[in-house]
Parts: structure tokens; sequence; C-alpha cells
């Protein structure tokens, strides 16, 4: 389960791209005329209410959300909703930083992800000045993912996790990179690095989380 506070652009198009991959995603947003909005275009389930009063994170069940993201306007919000989430239970927070000067603030109260738009914005305009790609194109993608404890990979060879469209082109693994062969055993901890086009990395990502 994934719970989105905020349904500004960003948390509304997270919500239809996760919503439509199959994940239970829960929009809360506090303005009842965008709510309503929502509710009515999109596929998605809203609930209207204030999602910064702990008693109403209760109710949408973040305690059971293997994700909470707090995409909201306000630092100051999203960083209340995060750290109740935490404190409610939830297993992962991760929160829009809207002044890229407090990312670092967020990052050491314990937020899991930070992403401040601006700094993000700014690395991509600095990649076209070079003329390079930070990590794919709209056909192309490289994704970074840690494997946890419990996940379907641990365990498993690099093999049982290669497509047509999705490979596993590295595995990092404490200090070591590893060009992994396809009997190469996967460990929790490992960081993988899956390459390949944007469907097929989504769908590799999905099996390797047991998803």
């Amino acid at each position: 389960m994934i719970v989105i506070v905020g349904a500004g652009e960003i948390g509304v198009y997270v919500a239809k791209r996760l919503t439509g991959a199959g994940f239970d995603v829960v929009l809360v947003e506090i303005n009842k005329e965008i709510a309503q909005e929502v509710a009515s275009l999109h596929h998605i389930q809203v609930v209207n209410d204030d999602a910064t009063n702990p008693e109403v994170l209760k109710k949408v069940g973040v305690d059971k959300a293997n994700v909470v993201m707090a995409l909201t306007p306000s630092d100051e919000k999203n960083l209340m909703v995060c750290e109740f989430s935490k404190m409610l239970g939830a297993k992962r927070v991760a929160a829009k930083v809207n002044k890229s000067r407090n990312q670092k603030m967020f990052q050491a109260l314990g937020i899991d992800v930070a992403i401040s738009p601006p700094l993000i914005l700014a690395y991509y305009f600095e990649a076209v000045a070079f003329d390079y790609s930070l990590m794919g194109t709209r056909e192309f993608d490289t994704i970074f993912m840690k494997v946890v404890e419990g996940s379907a990979a641990s365990g498993k060879k690099v093999s049982n996790f290669r497509g047509k469209d999705c490979f596993i082109s590295a595995i990092l693994r404490g200090p070591r990179v590893i060009d992994p062969q396809e009997d190469e055993t996967i460990h929790a901890g490992d960081t993988l690095v899956l390459v390949g086009n944007r469907d097929g990395c989504r769908k590799a990502s999905l099996k390797i989380q047991g998803g």
C-alpha cells in the first residue's frame, strides 16, 4: 500500500502511474474541491482530509503502508506527515522538498527519501549543456534498486531476473562493483543496476521486490 499526500500535479501523476502499475494507492488531499475533481477525473482512491493530523493518517492506514509520500507545496507539512507516518509504523517515507536549502535538514531528521525538484531540474539542465543523460531517456532507463530482507530476489540467481527488455548490468555489494554472471547469487543488501526499456525495468523491479 502507498499513501500519497497532496493532489497537486506531481501527486496526481505519481498516483495514476502507481495505480496503473497495480499498486494499492490512497491519495489524501485537504482541499475539498481539488479532492472531488481528482476523484471524478481519475480512477484513484481519494480521501479529503488533513494528513498532518495523526488520526487521519491512522484512518487511511499508514501503519500498513510500504511508502508514504508527502508531496504538498509546504515543506513544514511534508515534514510533519513523514514524521507522524514513521511514528505510526510506515515502512518508508519520502518528501518533496520545495526549498532546496531544506533538503539536508530532511535527511538529518531521518526522512528516507528527500527530493528537491529545483535541484533535480538543475542537474538535468546541466546535463543538457554537457550533452549527456543522467539516468536514461524516454525509451531507455537505468534503475538502482536496494535488495531488502525478504525481497523475492534475495538468494536467487541473476538469471531469474533476465528478460528481453531488461537485465541486471551490475551489482553493488559494499565497496565492490560486480559484473554479474548468470549464476551469480543476489544477496540482501545488494544494490542492483537494472538497464533496459522503461516498462521492462518497471516490471523487473516489481518482480525483484516480490510484488
